[in-house]
């Protein structure tokens, strides 16, 4: 769907950059994220005894970045299929949007279905 996925060996952070801009009555200022991956940039390797038993728990997917139109029921479907899942950075598709906008229906929908921290972001366009 486009995102990117963060294991937990990456151990991700962010970091929200404030916006001094002023908002208008009813709406909600999205700030823009800095995701970050510490760690190592590699899955560590994994020792005889691991490859035996099957444990594969640092190679588990912890955060997920996603554009909210990217986000169907097929992929909510995906998404409550990985057990670590702790943390969904969904990309707004504008910097100011209305407390009773569809897209804060989709993402109230999106809090009620899936039981992990849901993090609004407005990320600028990346230009590859």
């Amino acid at each position: 769907a486009g995102g990117r996925v963060h294991f937990k060996y990456q151990r991700p952070a962010f970091a929200i950059y404030p916006d001094n801009g002023t908002t208008r009555p009813h709406s909600i200022l999205i700030p823009q994220i800095l995701l970050e991956r510490f760690g190592n940039a590699a899955p560590p390797s994994q020792s005889f005894t691991e490859f035996i038993i099957g444990s594969d728990a640092e190679r588990r997917v912890v955060a997920v970045e996603l554009a909210l139109e990217q986000i169907d029921s097929g992929l909510i479907s995906h998404l409550e299929s990985l057990p670590d899942l702790d943390t969904l950075f969904v990309e707004m598709p504008g910097k100011i949007v209305h407390r009773d906008s569809e897209e804060m229906l989709r993402l109230t929908n999106l809090k009620s279905q899936l039981s992990v921290n849901i993090q609004e972001a407005f990320q600028p366009k990346k230009v590859r």
